[in-house]
């Protein structure tokens, strides 16, 4: 199974008076893509030995103008996730961006919700088959962390959260050992 992701921006009925208020329409929807980045790559790209910021994914942006030709619109696919990566990534590499992002970035309080503790990247044998914590091309993974909320809320996700829970739980399950 791949994970095949669909996010369209544009307006809907319920949207539009909304967002009309706050920016002009073509603003407001560039925004939405150049938005969507932070998000895209914190959950689909990870560090390989020839990348530091490698995209683990597909992505077919589809944009739609009206007839002035101003941006109207527009349509991002990601498909062909490679899943593996989030189990185990090779000596020099990391795993996707979100997991350092959420180790580095949760709260105190999101870390005691979610049972992390408070330093997750050194506890977990998910993050321990490769001694690279940190990113080599200098991005702050804290500060990423605080973008994709940023992101996300003006994209109007509210299951980030979730997403943040879930994800806490996957690190936790990588410590699960099988006995016969």
């Amino acid at each position: 199974m791949h994970l095949e992701a669909v996010v369209t921006f544009g307006f809907r009925a319920g949207d539009a008076t909304a967002v009309a208020e706050a920016e002009p329409a073509a603003d407001s929807v560039e925004r939405h893509v150049l938005e969507s980045n932070p998000l895209l790559e914190s959950w689909g790209n990870a560090r390989t030995l020839r990348n530091d910021n490698s995209s683990r994914f597909g992505k077919w942006i589809e944009l739609k103008f009206d007839e002035s030709a101003r941006l109207g619109g527009a349509t991002i696919k990601t498909y062909l996730l490679e899943k593996v990566r989030l189990g185990h990534q090779a000596e020099g590499e990391r795993t996707f961006h979100a997991v350092y992002e959420l180790c580095r970035g949760a709260s105190a309080d999101e870390k005691r919700r979610w049972g992390l503790p408070d330093d997750p990247t050194s506890r977990y044998a998910l993050l321990a088959s490769s001694a690279q914590n940190t990113r080599a091309d200098g991005v702050d993974d804290e500060a990423q962390h605080s973008r994709v909320r940023a992101a996300a809320a003006h994209l109007r996700i509210d299951d980030l959260d979730d997403l943040h829970a879930s994800l806490a739980g996957v690190l936790r399950l990588g410590d699960v050992r099988f006995v016969d």
